[in-house]
């Protein structure tokens, strides 16, 4: 139906066209043969009006207005239009009747008038009119041949129209006929189908997938309903799976959140350390209610094995745990990398252990029912918590280890400082007191003794700035605000004690260093200070802290006093001893000399832990 009406379109636009370029030509026709008409009035017009004063202006007027009459006659305008010669037209009789005329009788009609009219004497008025008469006579005769010449064209135009208006006529009503048989076919083939695929597609939209399409032939439409049908049985069966497993992930949804707030739960429980009996007994509770165990209890080795200590229990009965805790029971789970199910005394047991990567700690017991049947979700999540309690057992002994060695380190460093100060001079003093001794048995011994007693004094004096050196060293620490803040604190003490302008430059940035090398760097400054006060008579020092770029830390200590060659060697004085053996525990060089401003220059050169190994800072 549409290319019908395409056709009939295409028919009414083509005629349209042709006709109207026929048409085209026929008005240029008409328009040409009526100015033949007129053309003959104006030869008429110019015969009539006489010669006047001027005979041979009055016959080139006259014929100049012939052969315009000719040129038109014989004009392409009106000559194109017209049916070949021999045709038989009527059309193209009357033209050449009309030219025949012309040439034949009113041409030689006009030459006659005019060659009688010059030769007409002017009083004779008679004979000009009866002349005038007959002319004008012929001319309306001719003229009259014109106008059925120009009617005739103006009937073959006006039958062109007409057959135009019949052919747009007969196509408008053909168009219509094909356009009301398109919309009916369109509202019973198209239309009503799609309403219904709407209302099928409208009632899956909100779940109800039993609507069916009515409309299912072979056409495109009823192919898609009949797929429409296919799909709305598979939606059918899907939607109902789909509800099973939506319940389905909400229980495990549910489940999952339980964990997640269990495994929160547990690892705040076991943040703190120690870890308190009733976090573990609050963690085996909330264990039993999410996996839905009948009670457990927290085993943990005790002195290398030699024992088992029970952290927690929940099952029901005091004699219960000791004896699932046991030692044998212990060992055994304890070789099981895995959550594994045991019975014990008749009792059905889920087995967790408790390691942190390292070591195992223990085992975790959770009692279950006799008919339940473990879920992979229940094991692994015990496993978890599990694992975040051997994780905290295992956290808490290497911080009780990391005390206890720190405690050890601290009473070496202690008895290793008294050991290279205090004691020597206490060696120093029993010999002198020996030797006193000795001299005091003879009887001439006196001066000697004398000079023995003021050794004594002396080695008692320094002894005891010794004593009091140490006890301010040992109660001196780097704060918790770092390394800066307890150099600021040293300088500002050494500075009251003496005369000296000591002056911190400190400009280790971003260097990293662990508490370790930061105690022993401010211990060297400290004693270099103490050195500088005592002895150096100084007036002015400073204290540079700096870091270059490959990481070297280059600690120096500098003044103008005296300098270090001035000094006078103090005996069983061993604090450069010290600085020098703090410096090799830093992996470090220790450089004492002059300065460049004459005095003494203490100088600290190490690689920190981080740039030297290639591993972040650790305190020792």
């Amino acid at each position: 139906m549409m290319a019908a009406i395409s056709v009939l379109a295409l028919v009414g636009m083509g005629t349209s066209v042709v006709i109207a370029d026929m048409l085209k030509g026929e008005s240029a026709a008409i328009n040409q043969s009526g100015s033949l008409r007129m053309q003959s009035y104006l030869i008429l017009a110019s015969a009539l009006a006489g010669p006047g004063d001027a005979p041979e202006t009055y016959r080139q007027r006259v014929s100049g207005a012939e052969k315009e009459f000719d040129v038109r006659l014989r004009s392409e305008r009106l000559v194109g239009v017209l049916p070949d010669p021999g045709s038989g037209a009527r059309l193209r009789a009357v033209y050449d009747g009309v030219a025949a005329y012309w040439g034949g009788q009113q041409e030689p009609a006009i030459d006659a008038y005019l060659s009688a009219r010059l030769a007409m004497p002017g009083g004779d008025g008679a004979a000009h009119d009866a002349l005038d008469a007959s002319l004008m006579a012929g001319t309306d005769r001719f003229v009259g041949l014109i106008h059925y010449m120009v009617r005739l064209l103006e009937e073959d135009a006006e039958r062109k129209i007409h057959w135009l208006r019949v052919i747009e006529s007969i196509s408008l009503m053909l168009t219509l006929v094909v356009v009301a048989g398109m919309m009916y076919l369109m509202k019973r083939g198209v239309l009503s189908p799609l309403k219904d695929l709407l209302a099928c597609a409208e009632r899956a939209r909100v779940g109800d997938f039993s609507r069916r399409a009515r409309h299912t032939g072979a056409d495109e439409l009823g192919r898609l309903g009949h797929a429409f049908n296919a799909m709305a049985e598979d939606l059918s069966k899907l939607y109902g799976h789909q509800e099973s497993l939506v319940a389905e992930k909400t229980v495990e949804l549910i489940r999952s959140n339980r964990s997640l707030e269990l495994l929160y739960h547990s690892l705040a429980r076991l943040s703190q350390y120690p870890v308190p009996s009733e976090s573990y007994a609050a963690l085996l509770r909330e264990v039993q209610k999410v996996v839905g165990f009948s009670g457990g209890c927290i085993c943990t080795e005790a002195y290398g094995m030699a024992h088992t200590a029970i952290q927690a229990s929940t099952l029901p009965g005091s004699a219960v745990c000791p004896s699932v805790c046991s030692l044998q029971t212990c060992v055994f789970l304890q070789g099981s990398a895995s959550p594994s199910v045991t019975r014990v005394d008749d009792r059905q047991f889920l087995a967790v252990p408790l390691d942190d990567q390292e070591r195992a700690h223990g085992v975790m017991l959770l009692e279950m029912p006799q008919d339940m049947v473990v879920e992979p979700w229940q094991t692994q999540l015990a496993e978890a918590v599990g694992r975040h309690i051997g994780i905290a057992i295992g956290t808490g002994q290497r911080i009780s280890q990391g005390r206890r060695m720190a405690l050890l380190e601290e009473r070496n460093a202690i008895a290793r400082e008294l050991h290279d100060s205090l004691a020597q001079d206490l060696s120093y003093l029993k010999i002198q007191v020996t030797r006193l001794h000795a001299f005091l048995q003879t009887g001439d011994g006196y001066p000697q003794a004398e000079s023995v007693v003021e050794e004594l004094r002396e080695g008692l004096n320094a002894a005891y700035r010794e004593l009091r050196e140490l006890l301010t060293t040992f109660r001196s620490k780097v704060e918790t605000r770092g390394l800066r803040q307890a150099l600021e604190q040293a300088v500002d003490e050494f500075r009251a004690r003496g005369d000296a302008r000591i002056l911190l430059d400190y400009r280790l940035g971003d260097c990293p260093m662990n508490v370790n090398e930061e105690t022993h760097v401010f211990h060297i400054v400290r004693e270099a200070l103490a050195n500088l006060v005592q002895h150096a008579s100084a007036k002015k020092a400073t204290v540079t802290l700096a870091c270059d770029a490959s990481g070297v830390v280059e600690v120096s200590v500098e003044d103008n006093g005296v300098g270090i060659q001035a000094v006078r060697p103090r005996v069983h004085h061993y604090g450069l001893v010290i600085m020098r053996e703090r410096a090799e525990s830093l992996s470090g060089e220790l450089r004492v000399g002059s300065s460049a401003a004459g005095g003494t220059r203490v100088l600290l050169r190490f690689t920190p832990g981080e740039h030297r190994d290639g591993f972040g800072s650790h305190p020792d």
